[in-house]
């Protein structure tokens, strides 16, 4: 089987109709077998599937286009879909969205999933509360911990319908933005699960997937927008690709940083990673 390619982006909801055409134009240089999308609606799928000749493989059915949801475009029709709704705590619909698809005669389950944020997400890394503390700003401590929980429990949901209530798959990738950084005990309860982070695969260090400089970010403290390296201190991690152990990496790599003064596609980058079976090896990318 060839190498396979996943990106993995949060859209951002608020106006991604607008920027349907440079998301396209960002993925579109990927040339991905799989797109898993967070804050995405059914028509926005549709819309960017379109644009990229894909299939939506599978999306929650909710008709209001205001909503924000996991979503799974592909170049190849799928053989099994699913939409699990998960726990939370603020009123919203929180969804695992997978699709089973036939590589090759290899079953291969790809998985969206967007979980419960923390608000200024920058406080919960090491140098966003070293620079809280020398700026004397406030960390509200108990709002880490109350949505840490949330998370913790929607991935032992994720966990319970993968490796127990699914029909066993030869491979398995799961992506999205998981809000959760690094060194959190929500990202050990993953590893814990059976699931390899593809930044380890590809052994370089995560890279950030939001970045203080993007206007985009609503949460940037607005001295720090201009100012680079101490911007750069408040970039964090939220998005992921995981997989199963009979998956390698081939690479990994941040995109949708516009060069100069261009647009960004949205408040995060998107996450592309190419993946070749383990037991095969690889046999060409098919990607150029």
């Amino acid at each position: 089987m060839s190498t396979l390619r996943v990106v993995t982006w949060n859209v951002l909801h608020t106006n991604r109709h607008q920027r349907v055409g440079l998301l396209a134009a960002a993925v579109a240089t990927r040339r991905p077998d799989f797109v898993l999308l967070q804050e995405s609606s059914p028509r926005h799928a549709e819309d960017l599937a379109a644009e990229l000749g894909m299939h939506v493989a599978a999306v929650p059915d909710d008709a209001a286009d205001l909503v924000s949801v996991p979503a799974v475009l592909s170049t190849r029709e799928p053989s099994e879909v699913r939409v699990d709704c998960l726990a939370g705590d603020d009123g919203r619909n929180y969804y695992l969205t997978t699709a089973v698809l036939e590589v090759d005669s290899t079953r291969i389950r790809v998985g969206s999933t967007h979980l419960r944020h923390t608000p200024s997400a920058w406080q919960m890394t090491e140098t966003g509360r070293r620079f809280a503390r020398d700026s004397g700003i406030r960390i509200d401590f108990g709002a880490i911990e109350a949505t840490t929980a949330v998370r913790l429990r929607q991935l032992a949901e994720i966990g319970d319908l993968l490796h127990r209530k699914m029909e066993p798959v030869d491979h398995e990738i799961l992506g999205g933005d998981f809000n959760l950084v690094p060194d959190s005990p929500e990202y050990a309860a993953i590893i814990e699960d059976r699931l390899r982070d593809s930044w380890n695969g590809a052994t370089a260090a995560a890279r950030a997937t939001v970045l203080a400089r993007n206007p985009l970010v609503g949460d940037t403290p607005a001295h720090l927008r201009s100012d680079g390296p101490a911007a750069r201190a408040l970039d964090y991690t939220l998005d992921y690709q995981f997989h199963s152990s009979g998956m390698e990496v081939v690479c990994a790599e941040v995109i949708g940083e516009p060069d100069g003064e261009g647009a960004w596609p949205s408040d995060h980058l998107g996450l592309s990673v190419d993946y070749t079976p383990a037991d095969r090896g690889a046999s060409g990318t098919g990607h150029g």
